[in-house]
């Protein structure tokens, strides 16, 4: 638990569970990056942009 390790001791049960799910969102990005499951940039800017116009 390094990433507990490494925040402030005053940080609460909601912060550092915030930033494990953070950590735990990053390495599934990157395994699915690793077995090729990517979209191509104009696909996401498509993706951000419908979000962005709702």
């Amino acid at each position: 638990m390094q990433v507990v390790e490494r925040m402030p001791e005053t940080s609460s049960m909601e912060e550092i569970s915030q930033e494990l799910a953070l950590l735990a969102k990053i390495e599934k990005g990157l395994a699915d990056a690793e077995d090729g499951r990517t979209q191509p940039h104009e696909a996401a800017e498509r993706l951000v942009y419908r979000w962005s116009s709702k």
